[in-house]
């Protein structure tokens, strides 16, 4: 029997989880947008514009989405609307071996929700707290997903073939939203930078020597969260001129942007 995209949505909806659809892959390497097999993002970015901005619970527009697109794949809009935020466990770059370790050190966590991603990871869901925020590589294979970011919800299709899953002992009908321990809700707070430190992106003021590595982390910060180039790059000018003293030159910060454009969109 086919899967209908739409009674998923509109099931996440009744939660009061906010929903939006995603381009969904057609074959593994073929992306339903326009780009197709040129898709730098295959089946993980926004199909209406604002993406996570225009996520819903509403029934009418759930409904008329999907019923536009029927097989379009499903994110929740992570953070405080949803009630939730994400470890983003990612296998391919170390994420579940870091985390067994952490789990082996400090002790197994209470039973909250899970899901399976396509590609092989976990999506951990945790009770949201004001202090969560989207950050990347708070540990070696591990993201967060809170405020501004999103997660893509079971069945949806991964680009490898493979559906989207709850785990059955982390599933919505067994389990709710978990509080997190103290170990996990420091990773849910921090933000790990690449020389291994600890500390959140700077929200200003950021004098000269700070300004070109705060408006690249900001840029990459909107590609993970899959933003629209356009928006993308308009969101770092203005947080230039907010954020630096003084600004950047515009052409400085169009290098910044295209650099950030180079990583894959939502990963």
């Amino acid at each position: 029997m086919p899967i209908k995209m739409l009674d998923h949505a509109i099931a996440y909806a009744r939660r009061g989880w906010p929903v939006f659809p995603i381009w969904w892959p057609v074959d593994i390497g073929q992306c339903a947008c326009p780009e197709g097999s040129s898709c730098s993002s295959i089946g993980k970015h926004p199909l209406v514009p604002g993406g996570h901005l225009a996520a819903t619970s509403e029934f009418d527009q759930v409904k008329a989405w999907w019923k536009c697109w029927p097989n379009a794949s499903i994110a929740i809009a992570t953070g405080p609307a949803a009630g939730f935020t994400v470890l983003d466990i990612d296998p391919d770059h170390g994420g579940q071996t870091t985390f067994s370790r952490m789990i082996k050190k400090f002790g197994r966590p209470d039973p909250t929700l899970v899901s399976l991603t396509g590609g092989g990871g976990r999506h951990v869901l945790w009770r949201w707290a004001p202090e969560h925020r989207c950050s990347q590589n708070v540990r070696p294979g591990i993201d967060v997903r809170s405020s501004g970011g999103y997660i893509l919800a079971p069945p949806s299709m991964h680009a490898s073939g493979v559906r989207y899953q709850w785990h059955e002992q982390g599933h919505p009908r067994r389990v709710r939203v978990g509080v997190a321990p103290g170990w996990i809700e420091a990773l849910l707070r921090g933000v790990r930078t690449q020389n291994g430190t600890q500390g959140a992106i700077p929200t200003g003021p950021v004098a000269e020597g700070s300004r070109n590595r705060t408006i690249f982390q900001y840029a990459c910060r909107f590609q993970r969260q899959a933003l629209a180039d356009d928006d993308l790059a308009q969101q770092v000018h203005e947080l230039n001129v907010k954020l630096c003293q003084p600004p950047l030159p515009d052409r400085e910060v169009e290098k910044i942007i295209s650099s950030a454009l180079r990583y894959q969109k939502g990963a």
